[in-house]
């Protein structure tokens, strides 16, 4: 098996991974509003990623799975940072990105392209991106944390925006493809850059999780 294959392998796997994470985040200790909110994330993206990895597996169109993806991404990252105190102009920024998305989604669906909505998914992404940049400045500004390694908050915040900033890229890459002649293998190299940053977020999501759990007074 070549480096190649091993590579696209794990990346693979990375769907797979939200499932121990689901079933972790059901046992946090305090079960407050942004941890049901998270595990209600979980949930809600969890059989749209399998169903995701299973169509591809067996080569069956699955675009429009990513339409419905990218849509909890959206309204879920919106609520847990909802939670989190929000300024009320972040409602108006939310509302006008939603549309945008629908109007992305909705458009590729009408006119029955058979294509991942890019376009959209990185508009998401850069949101989610402002959101978790916007929440590190807050925490800055209110110093309200002593240390960040005991603040759960801030390591699921993390692994949200860094999964943002690689995904970000990672559909820009896609969304331009769609409209050139490129070799297949690089769709596959820009996939595998997605998958990985997916990793990243599950990995401190359970780390946040865990913090959470044994530091929650």
């Amino acid at each position: 098996m070549t480096l190649k294959e091993i590579t696209i392998l794990i990346a693979d796997w990375s769907d797979y991974m939200i499932l121990p994470v689901f079933a972790v985040s059901l046992f946090t200790v305090r079960r407050n509003n942004y941890f049901t909110i998270l595990s209600a994330y979980l949930f809600c993206l969890a059989p749209w990623m399998i169903a995701s990895k299973i169509t591809a597996d067996h080569k069956i169109a699955n675009y429009y799975l990513y339409h419905i993806i990218g849509l909890v991404e959206l309204i879920f990252t919106f609520l847990l940072y909802l939670s989190l105190d929000l300024k009320k102009y972040w409602n108006i920024i939310f509302g006008i990105v939603l549309v945008a998305y629908l109007v992305d989604s909705g458009y590729l669906l009408v006119h029955n392209r058979e294509e991942i909505n890019s376009v959209g998914l990185a508009c998401c992404m850069f949101f989610m991106m402002a959101l978790g940049f916007n929440f590190i400045w807050k925490l800055y500004q209110e110093e309200k944390v002593e240390y960040l390694g005991f603040y759960p908050h801030f390591y699921i915040s993390g692994g949200l925006t860094v999964f943002a900033s690689g995904a970000f890229f990672g559909y820009l890459l896609i969304a331009r493809m769609t409209h050139e002649i490129v070799p297949e293998e690089n769709f596959d190299y820009s996939w595998i850059i997605i998958s990985g940053f997916t990793y990243i977020k599950f990995i401190l999501i359970v780390l946040g999780i865990f913090v959470e759990r044994k530091y929650a007074k």
